[in-house]
């Protein structure tokens, strides 16, 4: 049997425009959709072929998160001192999922409480945690009176630019794909797109 779905018959928003076509079909092959368009113009499927009837749901694209704080959503910013990793990790693992069940099929998480961001990025893309693709962060890093101004250990405080470099090379989240500073609100966030 082939990896290839045709998911049949639904009302289909492509995001292409502003159109919600009538009869839409969907064609994934492993974990790549290879089209999305109207019925009459889909492939036909092969004999081993998987045909699912979605009878006349809708679907759209995956939408992006973003900015979220996936491993202290629960939390407010002063509760992230009493919060343990083990349980910063569970919360994560929750709001992945629930991300993803809402339609999130990429989220980009600034400020990481415990630097948990790095493996829960990993868990998901290796199929381990169910959630969306996931732009890692590490800690906080912010300015004096900044809201990351708080416990230590969980947050940096780095009064200027300047000073923001150090805790983002010093990081045990190196491996971190964004970095975020509270103390100029500025973001250098790669694109979600593969081939860019």
């Amino acid at each position: 049997m082939t990896d290839r779905t045709h998911l049949t018959g639904v009302r289909l928003f492509t995001a292409l425009d502003g159109e919600v076509l009538a009869d839409g079909t969907v064609v994934v092959e492993g974990r790549t959709i290879t089209y999305a368009g109207p019925s009459v113009d889909a492939p036909a499927p092969g004999g081993d072929d998987r045909v699912v009837d979605g009878a006349g749901r809708f679907v759209m694209p995956g939408m992006v998160e973003g900015h979220c704080h996936i491993a202290y959503a629960n939390r407010g910013p002063r509760e992230l001192d009493a919060t343990t990793p083990a349980l910063a990790m569970l919360d994560a693992v929750d709001n992945a999922r629930t991300l993803l069940a809402a339609g999130f099929t990429s989220a980009i998480s600034f400020g990481s409480a415990h630097s948990i961001d790095v493996p829960l990025r990993d868990a998901i893309a290796s199929g381990r945690v169910p959630g969306p693709r996931l732009v890692a962060n590490g800690p906080d890093i912010g300015a004096t009176a900044s809201n990351a101004d708080g416990g230590p250990g969980l947050k940096h405080i780095a009064d200027g630019p300047g000073r923001c470099v150090r805790p983002c090379a010093s990081s045990p989240s190196s491996a971190a794909t964004s970095s975020r500073s509270s103390s100029t609100a500025s973001t250098s966030t790669p694109s979600l797109h593969p081939d860019s």
